[in-house]
């Protein structure tokens, strides 16, 4: 479609046409991506991190397919954000390219890789949380593709992966014990997480959230509310993880630590009592150290044994270290 058919093009008044969700220029795209996705997350476990165990192993294989995908998606928008300033501004509706779509598409398919892989090894309240972000970001990014109208909007959506290529930088290196080794560039990463945060994740949607609230008479009422809930949903979710990170990183007092913590539960098969539990790990001082919790009843005596045995599966490092 020529760009002034596109401009003639009202579709934007109109329900977005969810069979294109079908199309193969969505659909092919879509299953190669998460091909690649899978095919390197099982060369990430078969190779990295080999000398992490259990939990803890996992989450440093997650994370370094999570910071892949914000590598991918930070720097593309945020490179096309500086080149086409006038568009992201000007022209959200409309503008559109073949090429341009790629990136969507790419995140999507991570999106759903990430969930499949979080349900595989673990169910919590983190879990949840993670699931109706994945969901959200999702539905987001497919709306702007289905029409063809609103890629942009995806793009405003991806810049706060800008913010995650620090974000899990610096979750990958406390878990994994180099920020202890390299502590100097640890700071660095912790402040520029901070900044970052507040640039892409907080500046950004507002942004965006004043250009949806100037355009509302200019799309269908289903496009608005996209565009005004996916933000209002995104800023629950980024406050209060930046509420959990202020408090890790120490930029928040003692008395708020409580109020920020996290337990994260993972089912275990136990080969040494051939029973499935559900016990506690809490791996949230991996991510969060600063966050205290309060002391946790593990039940009778059979419950604590299999919790002795699941927190040494998940320890992390080898007893040698």
């Amino acid at each position: 479609m020529s760009a002034e058919s596109r401009l003639d093009d009202r579709t934007q008044f109109e329900w977005p046409p969810l069979s294109n969700a079908f199309q193969p220029r969505l659909v092919l795209p879509f299953l190669a991506y998460f091909a690649g996705f899978r095919l390197v997350s099982q060369f990430v476990k078969t190779f990295m991190w080999q000398g992490y165990a259990g939990f803890k192993g996992y989450r440093l294989q997650n994370l370094t397919i999570c910071l892949l995908h914000s590598l991918i998606s930070g720097i593309w928008t945020t490179v096309f954000f500086l080149v086409y300033t006038k568009e992201m501004f000007d022209e959200v509706v409309h503008w559109y390219r073949p090429w341009a779509a790629q990136l969507p598409i790419i995140s999507i398919a991570y999106f759903v890789h990430d969930a499949v892989d979080m349900l595989h090894h673990e169910w919590s309240r983190w879990t949840l949380e993670l699931l109706v972000h994945h969901i959200a970001t999702c539905f987001a990014l497919l709306v702007g593709l289905l029409s063809g109208k609103f890629l942009l909007g995806d793009y405003w959506a991806l810049l706060m992966e800008g913010n995650s290529i620090f974000l899990h930088t610096r979750t990958i290196m406390h878990i994994s014990g180099l920020s202890k080794e390299h502590p100097d560039l640890y700071k660095t990463v912790v402040r520029c997480n901070v900044v970052s945060f507040v640039l892409y994740r907080f500046v950004g949607q507002a942004l965006f959230v004043r250009w949806a609230v100037s355009h509302i008479n200019k799309m269908h009422v289903f496009y608005v509310c996209v565009a005004l809930g996916g933000p209002s949903v995104f800023v629950v979710i980024n406050v209060t993880l930046f509420f959990r990170v202020l408090v890790a990183d120490g930029y928040l007092s003692e008395r708020w630590r409580s109020k920020a913590a996290i337990d994260r539960y993972a089912i275990h098969a136990s080969a040494f009592f051939g029973v499935y539990s559900g016990q506690l790990i809490e791996a949230a001082q991996w991510e969060f150290p600063a966050v205290s919790r309060k002391p946790v009843s593990y039940g009778n005596g059979r419950e604590r044994r299999l919790h002795a045995v699941h927190c040494e599966l998940a320890s992390g490092f080898p007893k040698h270290h």
